[in-house]
């Protein structure tokens, strides 16, 4: 059965109905589109029925997937609760979703899933009309009634070795294809497909429905209500979390010295007030990149924004230390340097895993920066990725496992840091 034009035309309205959709850009072969129906039945909802197709599918697991969803409602708590167990078995899956409308914002366990999600390392965003990048061009496909929602399953890329028809297309990103970078997530730069410039909702519209032409158009008071939800996604996400999945610290945090595909920061960190001669543990959490059409935050900024909303206070003396997947970027080393020296009442020092563009000359400046401000910059060792485990990490009483080559990228990347600093 066709779908008609007016069946994509969401109202981004705070107000929430039961009708989730899920949409994944398609690139070569068309995948199914899923309707949920039995809205009180989570095992019917759209998203469940993605995570069956998905698993059935047998991926290789040598291969790293990402997965965009574009969904008309954010997923219930039931519902999320299956994706992080699905996100923590396939360490090689990296989910984005986007969605055009909040369901139930309000309500204490389903903003406390959608922290749930984005501390299990899915992106969650509203659904922009401006545009951001997209890849490739896709194709409607076929549509199945599940849920009183729609899904529409498709992801780009290829799967190397598969002929084209052969089966469902995926965003592939292994080693010897990407990039290592930490750039806003879903940004693999190795996809042969080309790279646009569109509006989410228009790529949906162009992509999964059969719109006889027609072009897109934007309803009323779009602008406003994405700017609504949008703040209300901004609120819900902005405060720190209090630990991360033991699949994304040990991908974030391998201190690899070429770390392809790991396009986002990871900041731990913990704050002390300093009293006379010892100090006094206070705050602790976990920021990551937060990535939308309008801001682009990295961790750092993350950090500074929530430390100076909720924390400074210029009559304390404060102890902040970073343990953080990538060293900062020229931007954010500029802006920690300029905050450190505003507030002398702040000493910080990083621990960071991994160099980010350790050659450039920018790169290198904007680490000195931060040293010449007064922050200790330095490489983490074993014992920091021990105690970020042992702190950060909800490992279930497992002890930190540390990986192949660990102590040998730590002595490189230090010689590496040296010179820098020198």
């Amino acid at each position: 059965m066709a779908r008609s034009p007016g069946l994509l035309s969401w109202p981004l309205l705070p107000l929430p109905q039961p009708c989730p959709l899920l949409l994944l850009p398609v690139s070569e072969h068309p995948l199914p589109l899923l309707l949920s129906q039995v809205y009180f039945q989570p095992q019917y909802h759209a998203e469940m029925c993605f995570l069956s197709w998905f698993c059935g599918n047998q991926l290789p697991a040598n291969k790293r997937f990402q997965i965009t969803w574009f969904v008309s409602w954010n997923p219930c708590p039931d519902c999320v609760a299956k994706v992080t167990e699905f996100l923590a078995e396939h360490p090689n899956v990296t989910l984005t979703i986007s969605a055009a409308r909040l369901y139930y914002y309000w309500g204490k366990d389903w903003r406390r899933a959608l922290r749930r999600l984005h501390q299990a390392g899915a992106r969650v965003k509203i659904m922009d009309y401006e545009g951001e990048r997209r890849r490739g061009q896709g194709s409607v496909s076929g549509r199945n009634s599940m849920r009183d929602g729609w899904i529409c399953n498709a992801m780009a890329g290829g799967v190397p070795g598969q002929p084209a028809g052969a089966g469902p297309a995926l965003t592939t990103t292994d080693s010897q294809e990407t990039k290592p970078g930490r750039a806003g997530p879903g940004s693999g730069e190795s996809l042969t497909a080309s790279l646009l410039f569109v509006s989410e909702f228009a790529y949906c519209w162009e992509n999964f429905v059969y719109n006889e032409g027609q072009s897109f158009m934007p309803w009323d008071k779009f602008d406003d209500n994405y700017a609504f939800l949008h703040c209300k996604l901004k609120e819900i996400l902005r405060n720190p979390m209090k630990a991360m999945y033991p699949h994304t610290f040990y991908f974030h945090f391998e201190n690899l010295q070429k770390a392809y595909g790991r396009n986002e920061t990871w900041l731990c960190f913990a704050v002390e007030i300093i009293k006379q001669h010892s100090t006094v543990s206070w705050k602790t959490g976990v920021f990551r990149n937060q990535v939308d059409p309008e801001t682009h935050c990295h961790a750092e900024r993350c950090f500074l924004s929530w430390f100076c909303d909720n924390t400074l206070s210029p009559k304390k003396n404060y102890q902040v230390t970073w343990y953080i997947s990538w060293s900062p970027c020229p931007e954010c080393a500029g802006e920690v340097a300029e905050f450190l020296a505003t507030h002398s009442n702040v000493k910080l020092t990083i621990y960071t895993a991994r160099l980010y563009y350790f050659w450039d000359t920018d790169y290198q400046e904007g680490l000195r920066s931060l040293s010449e401000e007064g922050a200790s910059v330095e490489i983490m060792g074993y014992e920091d990725f021990k105690y970020c485990w042992e702190n950060f990490v909800c490992d279930d009483g497992e002890p930190f496992k540390p990986w192949k080559g660990i102590n040998t990228n730590f002595r490189f990347l230090e010689r590496r840091l040296w010179k820098i600093l020198q």
